[in-house]
């Protein structure tokens, strides 16, 4: 008898852990929908996304991990810079992450608020250093959901026998495919222009 009352407990147990499981499942894709995607503005497709450094950090909303948006990002504090209309299949996402700098960040979520993909994209450059340089770059995102990442570097002292700047373009391609993965080709290709 002991065993028949220790069974039902425990198939009780696993029963509510189902049900708590569920609950959180449907609190996160409410969430989601009608609170978390309201922080972003939404951006026209092709888009732009500019370095960190350029933005008014302070106008933009944030996460914040000690909320509900814990249920999407984790812990991370994360500035909601934009979004893509609504693709019927999933939402793209454009955050600003820290780092040395602000990096953009592309993340892509399922009707749910599951994240399907997401990159972080390294402009390259950090704006000082042992020698004197700069970088401006950018993300472009085509309506074909092609991204192009390319930034250039302009560096003013790094050849001693050199009397003006010398500047390399990097760049790197990359696409979100039709399932919302985000995908890039190959590694960051870097030339001498200048």
């Amino acid at each position: 008898m002991r065993y028949f009352w220790l069974s039902i407990l425990l198939i009780f147990s696993c029963r509510q852990q189902t049900t708590s499981d569920n609950d959180l499942v449907d609190l996160k894709a409410k969430y989601f929908k009608d609170e978390f995607i309201k922080k972003f503005k939404v951006m026209s497709i092709p888009s732009v996304l500019p370095e960190g450094k350029q933005l008014d950090l302070e106008s933009i909303p944030d996460t914040n991990p000690n909320s509900l948006d814990s249920l999407i990002t984790g812990r991370w504090y994360l500035q909601c810079y934009g979004m893509f209309p609504d693709t019927s299949n999933f939402y793209t996402l454009f955050f600003y992450a820290p780092a040395a700098t602000m990096i953009p960040v592309i993340e892509t979520y399922d009707k749910y608020g599951n994240k399907i993909s997401g990159e972080g994209i390294d402009m390259g450059c950090w704006d000082g250093g042992p020698v004197d340089y700069d970088c401006e770059g950018s993300v472009t995102i085509d309506s074909d959901f092609n991204i192009r990442l390319s930034h250039t570097t302009t560096c003013y002292d790094c050849d001693s026998t050199s009397t003006k700047p010398t500047k390399y373009l990097d760049s790197r391609e990359g696409k979100i495919n039709k399932t919302g993965l985000i995908e890039f080709a190959g590694e960051r290709t870097s030339k001498k222009i200048e």
